[in-house]
């Protein structure tokens, strides 16, 4: 028995139960006490030792750490873990400490014990303590416990407590099952079922044109939205020095011995031979490749069957497009000596006798030096010009070290002074550049300017010069946005008028052909289901809509009209449905059990009576670093 019911409470189980009494025992009627004692928690008949506390310490520092990939102190994890839990990691531990003890208390009341054949059945299965031939290694087993601080006797009562731990949890919520009836409520919910029809309304459906807006109706549209549309967002001030490879390579002369060295490494980009489309099938004898030949002539077989008749197919023998200069000498002669696509008579290959087919010519092309000139001139004046500017930063930089401004750099170099107003989503001109972004993003007024480098090589360095406060955007600055913001609106207003007139007239028996409209239907509809083409809520509005109504939905720069036509409970036909109605059953009676474990451990935690050794605890924090 004791076996079975271990197996029906995973560990993942255990944990998760115990994670959710962890805050419950925040507070708990704990009392203080001191001297030596090597418990740091007693509960009932069962201590956590001092030395199970580091151990469990130490055991979640080096999870936390792995999980990071950084190295952790108690510190820094306990920062992470009071923002994600609201306790220390130090806390959290002692906390699940102190219910396996009460948990070991109540286990050892009910007089459950566990042989050692369970004890010796976990200890073979673990990984860490299995030699090269995966059987267990009593040293690795000694070796691992000592590496970690423990001692088989303790390891192994340890053992023998989470086994009957895990038989009193078992027992606890075996037999608890959700009702059908919550089932039912649940299933009801996640998969039913609506049939709709929606129709799509666009500017091109409205009886008449958008008036051109007066110029009340914008001061209105303006003031109603300025908070939301037309307020300037608070800027930075900045003045910045500039200078781009490209900036320079328009002053650096590129004499023609240079082009002509450049042009000529990439022959091979401008000088493309003439080339053929080729397969090629190679053959072991001479003697073979000349049958083969024999049969093609005689027109007993073809170029393709010869191919599968070998074996092979047709991507093992392409050789894609190829110059001369790359097959053997007498064979490049036969294939470019045909002037039509065709099979070759045997030729010589790298790779021994071979019949060739050729099945298209692809064109010589020789692109000139001169074609190519101003690019191959631009290409060397921009490499010199990255240099020049590596020699150039150090120079800068030393100027702003040496406390030179922006405007005496600028002066005494070729960086170039600008000024920008820069906030986040700024991405014009020097701002498209990422690291100037970040750079501007970061400086304070107490910030001396430095070189960076962007991204194309080219040197920038700024300053804050202070900030322009937010405020709204006058209307005659913005009167083309104003204009077309009133216009959306307005189109929207009318649109949904517009929708609204039409669901009267359905309603009162027109149809959407009647109305020459075009009309969508989409059937069996869950909260799930997603309706291409149609707004996103359009699914979330229909669930919450009675069986005939009518709703009026925006997107898109359109105004759709919905109509919803049935309701319909859950296809119990569709093995979907029938999953998901599983996955909440078993769902509902883990939450339940759950629940009603965590009532009684909480019960079985006050009756034991609970104390703390704070001094003990606190000699220990100050070990771990």
């Amino acid at each position: 028995m004791a076996s079975a019911k271990s197996g029906v409470i995973t560990k993942f189980f255990v944990w998760a139960i115990i994670a959710m009494l962890i805050v419950g025992l925040g507070g708990f009627g704990l009392s203080n006490f001191g001297g030596s004692s090597q418990a740091v928690v007693t509960t009932g008949n069962r201590t956590v030792t001092v030395q199970e506390y580091y151990n469990a310490i130490r055991q979640e520092l080096n999870q936390f750490s792995a999980a990071t990939q950084q190295p952790a102190t108690l510190v820094s994890a306990n920062e992470v873990f009071t923002q994600a839990y609201g306790q220390t990691l130090d806390q959290r531990v002692l906390e699940r400490l102190t219910l396996e003890a009460a948990l070991d208390n109540e286990a050892a009341n009910m007089g459950i014990s566990v042989g050692d054949l369970q004890v010796q059945e976990q200890l073979v299965a673990t990984g860490a303590f299995q030699g090269l031939d995966g059987t267990f290694d009593e040293d690795a087993y000694k070796g691992t416990l000592a590496r970690n601080n423990l001692n088989p006797r303790d390891y192994e009562a340890g053992i023998r407590d989470e086994i009957a731990r895990t038989l009193v949890q078992a027992a606890m919520v075996s037999g608890i099952n959700a009702s059908d009836a919550q089932v039912d409520l649940m299933l009801s919910y996640a998969a039913q079922r609506r049939d709709v029809t929606w129709i799509r309304l666009e500017t091109a459906d409205l009886p008449n044109p958008l008036p051109t807006p007066t110029e009340a109706q914008l001061t209105t549209y303006h003031a109603e939205n300025a908070e939301r549309d037309f307020t300037a967002p608070r800027t930075k001030e900045i003045s910045y020095l500039h200078l781009s490879p490209s900036m320079l390579s328009g002053t650096l002369a590129v004499d023609d011995a240079s082009l002509r060295e450049l042009y000529d490494s990439r022959a091979e980009e401008y000088i493309i031979p003439e080339r053929r489309l080729l397969e090629r099938l190679v053959f072991g004898t001479q003697e073979e490749a000349d049958a083969a030949s024999a049969r093609l002539t005689a027109g007993e077989i073809s170029f393709d069957d010869l191919v599968i008749e070998r074996g092979l197919s047709l991507s093992d023998v392409d050789l894609g497009d190829l110059p001369a200069t790359e097959l053997e000498a007498a064979a490049a002669d036969a294939i470019f000596a045909l002037t039509t696509p065709g099979v070759t008579d045997v030729l010589p290959s790298k790779f021994g006798p071979a019949i060739f087919r050729m099945n298209g010519t692809l064109a010589g092309e020789i692109t000139s030096f001169e074609s190519v000139r101003d690019a191959l001139q631009q290409d060397i004046a921009q490499e010199r010009a990255r240099r020049q500017l590596e020699d150039e930063s150090t120079h800068i930089d030393d100027l702003l070290a040496g406390g030179a401004t922006l405007e005496e750099v600028a002066e005494e170099t070729d960086m170039v002074l600008a000024t920008i107003s820069w906030s986040e989503g700024t991405g014009d001109g020097i701002a498209a550049y990422s690291n100037f972004s970040d750079a501007a993003r970061a400086v304070t007024e107490d910030d001396f300017p430095e070189v960076d480098t962007l991204f194309d090589g080219g040197l920038f360095a700024l300053r804050l010069d202070g900030f322009t406060e937010p405020f709204v955007r006058p209307l005659d600055e913005i009167r083309n946005i104003v204009i077309a913001g009133w216009e959306r609106q307005e189109t929207d207003k009318q649109l949904t008028e517009l929708a609204n007139t039409y669901a009267a007239q359905m309603a009162l028996g027109a149809s959407a052909q009647d109305l020459g409209l075009t009309e969508n239907r989409d059937e069996n509809l869950t909260r799930r289901s997603f309706i291409d083409g149609a707004p996103e809520d359009l699914v979330a509005t229909l669930f919450e809509m009675e069986p005939g109504a009518y709703e009026t939905l925006s997107a898109f720069g359109a105004t759709f009209l919905v109509n919803l036509k049935e309701i319909k409970g859950p296809d119990m036909a569709d093995p979907d449905t029938t999953a998901l109605a599983d996955a909440l059953r078993t769902g509902l009676s883990q939450s339940i059990a759950q629940d009603a474990y965590a009532a009684w451990a909480m019960d079985r935690l006050n009756a034991a009576g609970t104390t703390r050794n704070q001094a003990a605890i606190s000699g220990i924090l100050t070990q771990i670093p």
